[in-house]
């Protein structure tokens, strides 16, 4: 029999819990022995089970029963910390508040000219509309079913119209630092094409020292211009370096570096752009131009004209499939597309007036709104300025978090959706390779949460969902653990390790 007791600095009773032995009469009282035991001697009898390496660390960690809300253990559970991509419970669960599991966001073009035996005199229009998930193969469904419409020639040029995300054209403010070219960090449109990223592809050359094998996706040559530096090595592994420098005309130039062996499989490195709307358009030319559609023009910006004529609205995936993606893969650049989407206007039946200046800053004032009036949230423990988690500037509890899972639970309208778009411990999304050891098998499969990590500038783990128990039933937690401002920083893996240890070993004490 084992009884657990945490809190703040003197460990008190918070649950006690036993493994069943043959009589009732003498479990109850051991049960009370050890309580009393408790009070007068907590440190000695106190089991920390989320302890690891001896560097300083703060944390706040909560379990409660999802029935009744019942605490069933507590560790500083009301102190806010930093919680890196946890934070996408809120914009997730905001989001489907707001719109509903089944809403669509409709990318539209539009001709601004006369069409004439399939030219369209004039220039092709794109609007957007917040589409996080706008990828290669929509570009070829969507360039298919304009040739099917019968266009062939476009004697203008291609627009992109922003206009529903102005003023956030390029980083979203969540970023505390200078522009980088990390694909985790990609600047922000209503009109982006696969996360607003590039996929550089380098595979081995024909023999040890030839030139190794550099591709991207199909742009024009003017606007990424890429410079090989990457030899083809007889054995190890690959070491590819990519750096992204931006030129005076708009163009980026990519130097990739590095070796990869002979006979290993393609590497695959993503990059930001720092031109969005412009390379999205140069996407959407390349699939135009391999569907047999050419343009006479340029690639540029501007806003929809009046009198323009909509020739085709492509409707995203549902709400429910775009959160799945946006979770299992924690895509900072999708939470903070739909966090802006959800301040733009118009945003449909709803009437909630906010403030703001900026689709971003109404999107914030938005979620607020959601925290404080569905979700039941008071006073002022929390900070939330980044939809992806991004920021450090983000503060939450633990006991924030179990109040956000539990309410969120009662809405069968949203929760299976919401439910099914958490990694699953051991199985699927981040928290594939995690829950791996024997200790933890019991969770394998029957944990689903989403996780946080930051390595800089202090070190980072969050992880905050549900598991069955069989004796709880559903049982909600939320763990966050941070390090120490100018101290040592523990290591990542030490915190992962601390989480799953310590999950397993109360799922099995409860």
């Amino acid at each position: 029999m084992r009884v657990v007791a945490i809190s703040n600095k003197r460990p008190t009773v918070v649950f006690g819990g036993y493994r069943r032995i043959s009589s009732s009469i003498v479990t109850r009282a051991l049960t009370k022995l050890y309580t009393s035991l408790l009070l007068f001697f907590p440190p000695l009898l106190a089991n920390d089970y989320f302890h690891g390496d001896h560097v300083p660390l703060a944390q706040s960690i909560r379990l409660s029963r999802l029935s009744d809300g019942k605490v069933l253990y507590d560790f500083q559970g009301k102190t806010p910390l930093v919680p890196a991509s946890v934070s996408k419970l809120i914009t997730a669960s905001a989001l489907l508040s707001y719109l509903g599991p089944h809403h669509h966001f409709a990318t539209n073009f539009y001709q601004n000219g006369a069409m004439k035996g399939g030219e369209l005199v004039g220039d092709l229009y794109v609007v957007g509309d917040g589409d996080p998930l706008l990828l290669s193969e929509d570009l070829w469904k969507i360039t298919s079913d304009l040739k099917n419409l019968g266009l062939r020639t476009i004697s203008g040029n291609i627009v992109v119209d922003n206009s529903l995300f102005y003023g956030t054209g390029s980083q979203a403010p969540s970023f505390n630092g200078p522009s980088t070219t990390h694909a985790y960090d990609a600047p922000i449109t209503a009109f982006g094409v696969n996360f607003n990223t590039l996929a550089i592809a380098v595979s081995p050359g024909p023999k040890v020292g030839s030139p190794a094998l550099v591709s991207l996706d199909p742009l024009r040559q003017e606007l990424v211009i890429t410079e090989n530096l990457v030899q083809t090595s007889a054995s190890g592994r690959a070491e590819l370096v990519v750096e992204r420098l931006s030129l005076k005309d708009g163009a980026n130039k990519l130097l990739v570096s590095g070796s990869i062996p002979l006979g290993a499989p393609l590497q695959k490195i993503y990059r930001s752009v720092d031109n969005p709307q412009i390379t999205a358009g140069e996407y959407l030319r390349s699939f135009l131009a391999a569907q047999g559609i050419t343009c006479a023009g340029t690639t540029r910006t501007g806003t929809l004209p009046p009198q323009s004529k909509l020739l085709l609205s492509y409707q995203s995936k549902d709400l429910s499939q775009i959160l799945r993606s946006l979770m299992f893969y924690s895509n900072n650049y999708m939470a903070d597309v739909l966090l802006t989407r959800l301040g733009a206007y118009p945003l449909e039946n709803q009437a909630i007036a906010v403030t703001g200046t900026s689709p971003w800053e109404r999107g914030l004032n938005r979620i607020e709104t959601f925290l404080r009036t569905q979700i039941k949230w008071q006073g002022n423990d929390f900070n939330f300025t980044s939809g992806s988690g991004l920021s450090p500037d983000n503060s939450l509890s633990a006991e924030k978090l179990v109040s956000l899972l539990r309410t969120v639970s009662q809405h069968w309208q949203y929760y299976p959706e919401f439910l099914a778009s958490l990694p699953t411990a051991g199985m699927a999304g981040s928290l594939g390779q995690r829950f791996l050891s024997p200790e933890s098998q019991t969770l394998r499969g029957n944990l689903r949460a989403k996780t946080g990590t930051f390595v800089s500038p202090l070190a980072v783990s969050a992880m905050a969902g549900y598991f069955h128990h069989p004796r709880q039933n559903v049982i909600v937690f939320a763990i966050i653990q941070n390090g120490i401002a100018g101290k040592a920083q523990p290591s990542i893996a030490d915190l992962h390790q601390r989480e799953e240890r310590g999950l397993a070993e109360i799922f099995e004490i409860l």
